[in-house]
């Protein structure tokens, strides 16, 4: 199951992903070749994942979660309580005072946030953009702009 090789200098990236992936891996008698074929990924990219050298995308993390009977939640951040958590304190911004209750976002920190977003929906990045220009509660600035103005 666990590569004898390990990665030979090559520290993962995702420590805590492949911990638990190797756990369920032990815990169901899964081996990397069992992922290569579920994911229809090469060998060595499931072997990456298994190290936390490399996260799977969204679509191959379900996947994954499917064969090594877990959620995908779990797989990607761990207990599933912290999980419900983050998401329970997500629609808990309030907006800092003195801004009119309109809150304050840079471009750069929202051009990422459309990006993450855009890859969860099917019409992508145009309808976010659109969305956000519709919002009237965000204003948007430019970091080390001399103009003081919403763009």
């Amino acid at each position: 199951m666990v590569d004898s090789k390990e990665s030979k200098g090559m520290p993962g990236k995702y420590p805590g992903f492949a911990s638990r992936v190797q756990a369920a891996m032990k815990d169901h008698a899964i081996t990397v070749t069992d992922i290569k074929a579920k994911l229809s990924i090469s060998y060595e990219m499931a072997r990456r994942y298994m190290h936390g050298q490399a996260m799977p995308r969204q679509d191959k993390i379900v996947l994954l979660a499917e064969l090594l009977k877990s959620s995908p939640a779990k797989l990607q951040f761990g207990d599933s309580e912290i999980v419900a958590e983050r998401k329970s304190n997500a629609n808990k911004f309030v907006p800092p005072q003195g801004t009119g209750g309109k809150a304050m976002i840079d471009a750069g920190d929202l051009t990422k946030l459309i990006d993450l977003f855009a890859k969860s929906t099917p019409q992508g990045r145009s309808s976010i953009l659109d969305m956000a220009s519709r919002v009237e509660k965000i204003d948007i600035r430019r970091k080390n702009s001399t103009k003081d103005k919403p763009q």
